[in-house]
């Protein structure tokens, strides 16, 4: 799984996340599946830099075959990055991803697979993708 949003309402149903969706455990659940990628390395084809524009592929769960994204609203107040199976996952909020561009910068993760207080991480944030 790539990306789900949480803490507000998005522009998706609660039936486009699986019923047996791991990420429902993580920090009390109320996730909402938007973004998927089908573990290639790549993230997918989509250009819109986490805004939630994007539209691209079928919907379906964390562990289809393919690549997939629905629109969300910006009205969700964290991002939950995770793989499929919630081995690995991290959860922050849209400012630390969005906005200006920035590299190797730190970035605020509010909590994550290997830590349960806010801590940070360098990450980059390069000019859209193409």
């Amino acid at each position: 799984a790539c990306c789900q949003c949480g803490g507000g309402s998005t522009n998706t149903t609660e039936d486009q996340a699986a019923s047996d969706d791991c990420a429902l455990a993580i920090d009390g659940g109320g996730w909402i599946l938007v973004r998927h990628n089908k573990g290639s390395g790549n993230w997918g084809s989509w250009n819109d830099n986490l805004t939630g524009i994007a539209e691209s592929g079928v919907p379906a769960d964390g562990s289809a075959a393919h690549d997939w994204t629905v629109p969300w609203n910006s009205t969700h107040k964290q991002f939950l990055f995770a793989l499929a199976d919630c081995s690995q996952w991290l959860i922050t909020m849209p400012s630390e991803v969005n906005g200006m561009n920035y590299a190797d910068e730190p970035r605020w993760i509010l909590k994550s697979s290997d830590q349960d207080m806010p801590y940070q991480a360098k990450w980059h944030n390069r000019a859209e993708n193409v």
